[in-house]
C-alpha cells in the first residue's frame, strides 16, 4: 500500500512538474497532441448498448473559449475528452473529470450526470487554473456540434473545441 501511494506520488509530481513554465497561453490555433485515458474497465460485463454517435470517440483539446477569452493547454501535456460505454473522461492538465453522459443525436444536446472530478494536490496552479476552466465548460455541457473534423461543445460558461484523434 505504501510503495503505491509512493509510486502514484512520483508520477503525480512528475507530470504536473515537468514544465517549468507550466499552464496556459493565449490561443494562437495550434493544435495539440493527445494522452490516452483508459475507461475500458468502467463498464465491464454491462449488457447496455451504447447508441450515441459520439459513443466510443476521442477528441484531443485544442483550445477553450471560457466567458469570452480563449486558452489552449501547454504543449508538454496534453488535454483529452472521450466517450466510452456512457461515461465521459476529461483529462486535463492534472485532474481528472469523469461524468455519465447522454445525448439526443437529432438535437445535438448533451447531458451529463453523476460528475465525479480528481484533483492533484501538487499540481502547478496555472495548469490547474486551466483544468477549472476546462471542467467549468465541461460540467455546464447543453450542445454538441461537428465543424470541419473537428467537435465542439458548448455550455452556458464557453466553448470546448476539438479535434478528433
Amino acid at each position: 500500500m505504501r510503495l503505491t501511494l509512493l509510486v502514484l506520488f512520483a508520477v503525480g509530481l512528475w507530470a504536473c512538474q515537468s514544465d517549468k513554465k507550466g499552464g496556459e497561453s493565449q490561443t494562437d490555433g495550434q493544435d495539440t497532441t493527445t494522452v490516452v485515458v483508459d475507461t475500458s474497465a468502467a463498464a465491464a460485463g454491462s449488457n447496455t448498448v451504447y447508441t450515441s454517435e459520439l459513443e466510443g470517440t476521442a477528441w484531443n483539446v485544442k483550445y477553450v473559449d471560457y466567458e469570452g477569452a480563449q486558452f489552449k493547454p501547454d504543449t508538454i501535456r496534453e488535454v483529452e475528452i472521450r466517450f466510452n460505454r456512457g461515461l465521459l473522461n476529461g483529462l486535463g492538465l492534472c485532474n481528472r473529470l469523469t461524468s455519465n453522459y447522454t445525448t439526443a443525436d437529432s438535437a445535438k444536446t448533451i447531458a451529463l450526470s453523476d460528475i465525479r472530478l480528481s484533483e492533484n494536490a501538487i499540481c502547478d496552479p496555472n495548469r490547474t487554473r486551466f483544468d477549472r476552466r476546462f471542467f467549468d465548460v465541461l460540467k455546464g455541457v447543453a450542445t454538441y456540434r461537428y465543424s470541419q473534423g473537428g467537435l465542439m461543445i458548448d455550455s452556458d460558461k464557453g466553448r470546448i473545441v476539438c479535434t478528433q484523434k
